[in-house]
């Protein structure tokens, strides 16, 4: 392999013999934190100049094909590769930068053939992101010899991904932004032992099997997909992945989620703007130690029984409700429920103090779930008699106490 580098460095070198190192460097520069930055770079090469050896990392932009870098900057942690005409990247060509930990390869408008035969000698890559290319060929036989551990792949027009090529020492693996992607042996993921976050996100995927998941997931986003339901075996599996403690689901087409698949390890659980209408079991939700839910933006059906839920996890001082921008956590699709109104967020004094003017979802005496009316005593028609209502169990509440 290493003479297959030193042929490649010679080629490229003496592609370059017509012009100077200078005329090379002269579209780049030295920038404060030692790192060089070349714009509108053409050439296949960049070479060692004394100027640039304290080098820690090398933004190259511009419209090459290929690019090798002169292994005498021997202190490179990071390098970006920005190029509308790149169509071929061999990790061999960068084995020997040992202290290589992040490394960006896209914006290619070609057809970019990567070749990971190479990285597992990558020792501390821990950050390798391919992204924005028209297209994407890689081998299956050369990623899962390479022994890496984090992999990003977003909007690089894959038909498909297979599972089954990934390396065991995968531990964080994102593919993002795909219009038509087909996921293959998506069982494989169960095989990644050492995986810890999953990113699936904008990949119009309509039907996930969690029973695929690897039991040591920590990390799981699904966001901004079309999945419609969590089928009960799928539902029983989450609530066994004992190490999970993010499930970011937001942004799909969910009509319905059960609170009882979690497992008791969910620290964050993301419901935003999906299809929910009707949560029954909130307090099935694990609380025993701090967690964060999102709910906002989902149609829901709001009633006192919810509202209940709702301020009893609040009492509990372990759940967080995320609130939309700044306003409530949830917002009623009921909107001619006095529910509606209600102050849906952390503030649980604030939700207190309105209901005990408004439909005393909250009393001792209350066991309805008609959020449309509360109490018997509110199923008035003409506001005007609500509004007396009001008046009436008021002057209640303040002489019986």
């Amino acid at each position: 392999m290493k003479l297959v580098f030193l042929l490649a460095l010679v080629i490229s070198i003496n592609t370059v013999k017509s012009q100077s190192t200078a005329e090379i460097l002269n579209r780049c520069e030295f920038e404060y934190g030692n790192s060089i930055r070349c714009r509108n770079f053409q050439s296949t090469y960049l070479p060692y100049t004394e100027g640039f050896k304290k080098a820690t990392a090398v933004y190259m932009h511009g419209n090459f094909s290929e690019l090798i870098i002169d292994p005498a900057y021997a202190n490179l942690d990071k390098i970006l590769i920005s190029s509308t005409n790149l169509q071929k990247f061999e990790f061999e060509n960068y084995a020997n930068f040992t202290k290589l930990k992040s490394l960006y390869v896209g914006d290619s408008e070609q057809a970019v053939n990567v070749n990971f035969t190479g990285a597992e000698k990558l020792k501390r890559l821990t950050s390798l992101n391919i992204w924005t290319n028209k297209m994407l060929n890689y081998s299956c036989e050369s990623l899962k010899s390479s022994n890496l551990e984090e992999l990003s792949l977003g909007r690089n027009n894959l038909d498909s991904f297979d599972f089954s090529c990934l390396p065991n020492t995968m531990k964080d693996l994102s593919l993002y932004e795909y219009t038509f992607l087909t996921l293959r042996s998506l069982d494989s993921l169960k095989n990644l032992s050492n995986l810890n976050t999953l990113t699936l996100w904008r990949n119009k995927i309509t039907d996930f099997n969690f029973t695929y998941l690897p039991q040591n997931l920590v990390e799981l986003y699904l966001w901004e997909n079309q999945i419609s339901t969590i089928s009960n075996e799928s539902c029983q599996f989450l609530k066994n992945l004992t190490s999970l403690r993010v499930l970011s689901l937001g942004s799909n087409r969910l009509d319905y989620f059960h609170f009882g698949c979690l497992p008791t390890s969910i620290r964050t659980v993301d419901l935003f703007n999906n299809n929910i209408t009707e949560i029954t079991d909130l307090t099935d939700i694990p609380h025993f130690s701090r967690v964060r839910l999102s709910i906002s933006r989902n149609p829901i059906n709001c009633t006192c029984s919810l509202l209940r839920d709702f301020v009893q996890l609040l009492d509990s001082g372990n759940v967080t409700f995320i609130n939309d921008y700044g306003r409530k956590a949830l917002t009623c699709a009921n909107v001619d429920s006095e529910l509606a109104g209600y102050p849906w967020s952390d503030d649980i004094e604030a939700i207190k103090l309105h209901d005990a003017s408004a439909l005393g979802c909250l009393t001792d005496d209350n066991n309805t779930d008609n959020g449309n009316t509360g109490n018997t005593s509110d199923a008035f028609i003409d506001p005007f008699l609500n509004f007396l209502a009001n008046i009436v169990r008021s002057f209640y509440r303040l002489f019986s106490t």
